[in-house]
């Protein structure tokens, strides 16, 4: 409830997401390389599927190839040929 009342002020105030605190950024390059910022930890991994939790539930990597390219802090880097980036829910 807090978190739809938060967005609903920065909407209202057009306010940019990223500038919230632990707020998970994701940037797609392309078809090769996702940044995920504010992430809490690699779910599971193999070529095929990277699974990263964040605040909200898990984003699952989808792809060929894929490996983590670099974990630093609340940073990762995933490369390989992207093919979907699918947001898991938890309610």
């Amino acid at each position: 409830m807090k978190q739809r009342w938060t967005q609903r002020i920065l909407d209202s105030a057009g306010i940019p997401d990223e500038t919230l605190p632990r707020q998970t950024i994701l940037e797609l390059c392309g078809d090769g390389r996702v940044l995920i910022e504010n992430h809490r930890g690699v779910a599971g991994y193999d070529q095929k599927e990277i699974l990263v939790h964040v605040g909200y539930g898990q984003l699952a990597v989808q792809g060929i190839g894929l490996r983590l390219c670099r974990m630093q802090g609340k940073q990762l880097i995933i490369t390989g040929r992207i093919q979907a980036v699918l947001l898991r829910r938890e309610e």
